[in-house]
């Protein structure tokens, strides 16, 4: 029996990997080459029946024809995120699965595959997947308490990235103080909340401009330090650092994960390209969750979207080992405490090895990234 649930979807971002599909069934909709058996399989699969994710089906604005796999689509609602991303009535839905926080279709149309993946929110659609289990209404709407957040990034070594160039002494548009000083608050608030589960561990803080230092076992009265006595200026290169402290960590005895947080309000223009970095070093991991990076926008006006997007989506399928970036909006930071941030990106299983990618949105990605080194760099040079 299919329980009838709807998730809701919020905050979308969507890619239809596509390998010569007729223009005019997507017009104005995002459309890019990719072979559909190259798609990664994940922990959570369908190939038979639809149950486990007709959930998230259903949210997405999918009505098949039939309770099992392969079945046609009988209806795409429109303005839905399955229908902004090319799926149309008729096709036919070969596969599903669940991937940490994407719903993966692989569809037929006119003879020919395509695969289609949505991101979503809850960020863990394969933790939200509900059970065929009856439960009493008071029972169902109970709430189940969170884990302790500070408690689970105890078992982690932390290590916090601020940017200190020239640019984070600018405005917020949307709140009354400058970025240096959100990021302090920010990031003050966090150093003593998890005091005690630190103890005398502390946290680690990485200063950057155009060079950087490292500040380890941080308590709070340090990290407020580190803020009020540094004056933001210069230019950006973040790539360095987290090469220093990766490197490290693969030299280690390896006793705790490392999970780093770069708060940054634009590109690097300075230092190695970080897509290169993070690619190299895991190469070097012995498994997954073993290292992740969160990049936190600072910002409304972030000028480095396409670099972001980038390392978040598709350093798999171009050489990474592992899936350890993910990427958090200024939008989306400002309804988050930092260890809501940190630990989002470690819940759920993460795909490993070499997955099939977006070959034309990747090549628009990269030329993108590089107008926006262009435009840092220019910017840098004026800081100089």
């Amino acid at each position: 029996m299919t329980p009838k649930i709807t998730l809701a979807l919020s905050c979308l971002t969507f890619s239809l990997l596509l390998s010569g599909l007729d223009a005019p069934a997507l017009a104005a909709r995002s459309a890019t080459s990719a072979p559909a058996n190259t798609v990664k399989k994940s922990s959570t699969k369908l190939y038979g029946r639809v149950d486990e994710v007709n959930y998230a089906l259903k949210g997405a604005g999918i009505t098949l024809d039939a309770d099992k796999l392969p079945a046609f689509v009988g209806n795409v609602r429109m303005g839905s995120p399955s229908y902004y991303g090319g799926l149309a009535d008729g096709d036919k839905v070969l596969s599903a699965n669940i991937s940490r926080d994407k719903l993966n279709l692989i569809f037929e149309r006119t003879a020919k595959r395509y695969s289609l993946s949505l991101h979503t929110t809850p960020a863990n659609l394969n933790a939200s997947r509900p059970t065929a289990e009856k439960k009493p209404l008071d029972a169902a709407i109970s709430q189940t308490p969170e884990p302790d957040k500070i408690k689970v990034l105890s078992r982690y070594d932390v290590v916090i990235l601020v940017d200190i160039s020239a640019s984070m002494m600018e405005q917020l548009e949307t709140l009354p103080k400058a970025k240096w000083q959100w990021c302090a608050d920010y990031v003050s608030t966090f150093a003593t909340k998890s005091q005690a589960a630190f103890k005398t561990r502390g946290i680690t803080m990485v200063p950057f401009n155009a060079g950087y230092h490292l500040e380890r076992n941080c308590n709070p009265e340090q990290v407020a330090n580190l803020f009020r006595n540094t004056t933001p200026r210069g230019n950006t290169d973040f790539g360095s650092p987290l090469k220093q402290l990766l490197n490290e960590h693969l030299v280690t005895d390896r006793k705790r994960p490392l999970i780093v947080a770069v708060l940054t309000d634009g590109v690097p223009n300075r230092g190695p390209k970080i897509e290169q970095v993070i690619i190299d070093a895991t190469k070097g991991l012995r498994r997954d969750g073993e290292v992740q990076i969160t990049f936190l926008e600072i910002g409304e006006e972030y000028s480095g979207t396409a670099l972001l997007k980038y390392l978040d989506d598709y350093l798999v399928h171009e050489g990474a080992k592992y899936d350890v970036v993910d990427a958090i909006t200024f939008d989306e930071l400002k309804n988050l405490n930092l260890e809501d941030a940190l630990t989002r990106v470690i819940q759920g299983e993460k795909p490993a090895g070499k997955a099939g990618g977006l070959d034309a949105e990747i090549i628009k990605l990269k030329q993108q990234i590089e107008e926006e080194r262009r435009s840092s760099a220019k910017s840098g040079k004026a800081a100089d």
